[in-house]
C-alpha cells in the first residue's frame, strides 16, 4: 500500500506522517481523520529511482501535523515521551538522538512506534557536544549514521544543526557538499538555525547572554575577536547563509534570542523551510524553548501564516523540560495538551 507523508516522496511500506494512511483509489485519494475522510486529487510523477512522488490538487485541510519532541522529555524514558504523546493526542515524534541506546535502535524504536501508534516523522542528528559510545565525533558521519536509521524507521525528516562555533570543516561541508548529499537520499537534511547567545573562546564558556554576534551591528573589534573562532557557528547563522542550504529547520525560539522579527524571518526563508520546532522565548528571564504560549514571540501570527502559505512540513513541539513542570506527571500531561491546542487553535483560525 502508498501512504502519503505530507509533501515528501511517498515510497512503499511508508510509516504515514499521520495517525491513519491513506489509500490509494485510481487518480483521487482519501484520509480518514477520526470520523471525517479528506479527499483530494493527485497527479503522480514517476521519479527516476523507481518512487513515485503525488502532486496534490484541490487540496483542502484544516489538520496540520503537529509531533512532539522526545527531547522536551530527556529527563524522563523514551518510553514515556511516546505514550504521552499519544495521549495527549500528537500526530506522531520526533526523536532526539543522544548517548542513550534507545534512541538509536531500530527495533526498540519500531517497538515504541507500533505499540502507541506514534509515527516516527523526524529524528534529530546528535548534538556536537555529546559522547556516543558506538558514534562517530564527527557530525558528518553521524549524519550518515542518523539518515540510515531514518530509512529503517520510514522517517521522513532529519534535523541537522548548525555545527560547533570551532568545526570549520562541518561548516564548509554544510554550504558545498550538503546540496549533492540532498540529491543522493529521499530523507529530507533540514538544516537547524541556532540561537544567537554565544558560548566564545572554547574552554573558557564565557557566555554573552546579550550579545547578538549575528548581526552587522558588530563593531570592528567584535569582528575581528570573534570571527576567526567563529566562522560557522555565527556566520552560517545568518540569513544569507541559510537561504543557500536545501532545506530548513525553522527554529522560533533561537531567532527570538536574537531580537529577529520570526514574521520577518519566515517570509525570507519560507521558501526552504520544511520543518519547525515550535517554542517560545521569554526575554525578561532569557529563557528559551518556553511554552508556545508563554513568551514574547507571535506564534499564534506565525501559525496562521503557515496555514496561509499551505505549509506541508511538520510542527514540532520542542519545548525546554522545565516548562512542561517534569515534577508532576499530571503537569506535563496538561502542558503538553495545552500546547498542542494552541497550535490546532490558531492555525486552523482563519
Amino acid at each position: 500500500m502508498l501512504h502519503f507523508v505530507r509533501g515528501f516522496t511517498v515510497r512503499e511500506g511508508v510509516v504515514p506522517a499521520v495517525r491513519d494512511s491513506c489509500l490509494k483509489k485510481k487518480s483521487s485519494f482519501c484520509r480518514r481523520q477520526k470520523d471525517a475522510i479528506t479527499e483530494f486529487s493527485a497527479v503522480v510523477v514517476p521519479q527516476r529511482n523507481g518512487n513515485v512522488r503525488f502532486i496534490l490538487e484541490n487540496y483542502h485541510e484544516e489538520h496540520i501535523v503537529i509531533i512532539f519532541s522526545t527531547g522536551s522529555l530527556y529527563l524522563y524514558g523514551l518510553n514515556r515521551a511516546f505514550e504521552f504523546a499519544q495521549m495527549t493526542g500528537f500526530d506522531g515524534v520526533e526523536v532526539l538522538i543522544d548517548e542513550r541506546w534507545d534512541t538509536r535502535q531500530a527495533d526498540y524504536l519500531l517497538k515504541l512506534s507500533a505499540e502507541y501508534g506514534m509515527p516516527i516523522y523526524s529524528l534529530h542528528n546528535p548534538f556536537d557536544s555529546k559522547n556516543l559510545d558506538g558514534w562517530e565525533k564527527n557530525p558528518v558521519e553521524r549524519l550518515n549514521r542518523t539518515v540510515e536509521l531514518a530509512k529503517l524507521l520510514k522517517s521522513s525528516v532529519v534535523v541537522f544543526h548548525l555545527p560547533h562555533y570551532q568545526n570549520v570543516a562541518c561548516g564548509r561541508w554544510l554550504l558545498n557538499e550538503l546540496p549533492a548529499y540532498q540529491r543522493d537520499t529521499e530523507i529530507i537534511i533540514a538544516v537547524e538555525n541556532l540561537p544567537h547567545t554565544r558560548f566564545l573562546f572554547g574552554p573558557l564558556a564565557i557566555k554573552f547572554k546579550k550579545l547578538r554576534l549575528h548581526t552587522v551591528q558588530l563593531n570592528t573589534f567584535w569582528k575581528l575577536v570573534v570571527f576567526p573562532f567563529s566562522i560557522p557557528g555565527i556566520r552560517l547563522n545568518k540569513f544569507q547563509y541559510l537561504e543557500k542550504l536545501p532545506h530548513l529547520n525553522f527554529d522560533t525560539t533561537h531567532l527570538g534570542t536574537g531580537g529577529f522579527d520570526i514574521l520577518e524571518a519566515y517570509e525570507r526563508l519560507k521558501n526552504k523551510i520544511s520543518h519547525v520546532h515550535l517554542s517560545n522565548y521569554d526575554l525578561q528571564e532569557d529563557k528559551e524553548h518556553c511554552l508556545p504560549m508563554d513568551g514574547i514571540l507571535p506564534l499564534a501570527e506565525f501559525l496562521q501564516r503557515l496555514k496561509k502559505d499551505n505549509y506541508r512540513g511538520a510542527i514540532c513541539v520542542e519545548v525546554d523540560p522545565q516548562a512542561l513542570e517534569v515534577e508532576r506527571e499530571e503537569d506535563v500531561l496538561r502542558n503538553m495538551k495545552e500546547s498542542l491546542e494552541f497550535c490546532r487553535q490558531h492555525y486552523t483560525r482563519r
